[in-house]
């Protein structure tokens, strides 16, 4: 059957972003929080605890020990959350959530044009309605019982 209309009409929405720089500040803004998260001293800590063990789980290593479980990892620091990391996760949230509500506004659209669209045959095979009292059985299943 295809894609949805929803689904067909995201890169229109993406293209109106685009042509309102949205999508450009989206990525400097991206590049910028990668860049804060890379250097991070929690970063650097999780490489350091990645390194002490690598000669001894490395199969070419003289020092390899197949039985190695890794020494106790040294705690890590958290990632701060900048107020640049914070404006950026509710940015990249809000652009989500704005193509989201397109494409489920063209399916209603879509839906309300065509009212065969929308409809149910309640005869066909996979008829049986959402049970949440047993998810297993009544999530696309064959009516048998």
């Amino acid at each position: 059957s295809g894609p949805s209309a929803g689904m067909k009409v995201i890169p229109t929405a993406l293209d109106v972003l685009n042509k309102a720089n949205a999508t450009a500040l989206l990525g400097d803004r991206l590049g910028d929080l990668l860049t804060e998260f890379i250097g991070s001293d929690m970063m650097a800590d999780r490489l350091a605890n990645r390194v002490r063990d690598a000669r001894a789980k490395c199969p070419v290593s003289p020092s390899f020990n197949p039985v190695f479980q890794g020494e106790t990892l040294q705690p890590t620091a958290s990632f701060p959350m900048s107020d640049t990391a914070i404006d950026t996760a509710l940015f990249t949230g809000v652009l989500l959530l704005q193509i989201f509500q397109i494409a489920l506004a063209e399916n209603h659209r879509q839906y309300s044009e065509d009212p065969k669209l929308s409809r149910r045959d309640l005869s066909q095979e996979y008829n049986e309605l959402l049970d949440w009292q047993h998810l297993g059985g009544s999530l696309w299943t064959n009516k048998t019982r």
